[in-house]
């Protein structure tokens, strides 16, 4: 039995998403690297997976139609799961999480476009 999810997801949605939880795990271990070299890479990977994947799969579900609420969402999601997650001091994940979050956000902006581009030779977008 299909997921009724299913039905209504792209295939190059999914892997837009993925994407950008693959763009955000990267954003934290590099942003993590430079400030406290804490956080292990499968929690990391976790976090990205939920807040970038999951979340905005499920945001429609919710109410969330337009780019900026699912963004808001996933920022949420990404703060309260980096709270549980992630092992460090308070302010030492605040500090991460934020500025991965805006790491993230300045990758997306730039590097997926590019890789969307590369992608639509393959994927019907």
């Amino acid at each position: 039995m299909a997921l009724p999810i299913l039905n209504y997801l792209p295939v190059s949605l999914a892997v837009a998403y993925l994407l950008n939880a693959i763009l955000a795990f990267a954003a934290v271990v590099l942003v993590d690297k430079v400030i406290s070299h804490d956080i292990e890479a499968k929690h990391a990977f976790i976090l990205s997976l939920v807040s970038f994947f999951a979340v905005p799969l499920l945001a429609p579900f919710v109410g969330a139609f337009e780019r900026n609420a699912s963004l808001v969402l996933s920022f949420v999601s990404w703060v309260i799961l980096g709270e549980v997650i992630l092992q460090s001091d308070r302010t030492t994940k605040l500090k991460v999480l934020v500025i991965a979050f805006v790491f993230y956000y300045l990758l997306s902006l730039f590097v997926a476009d590019s890789v969307y581009a590369v992608l639509k030779r393959y994927l019907p977008f």
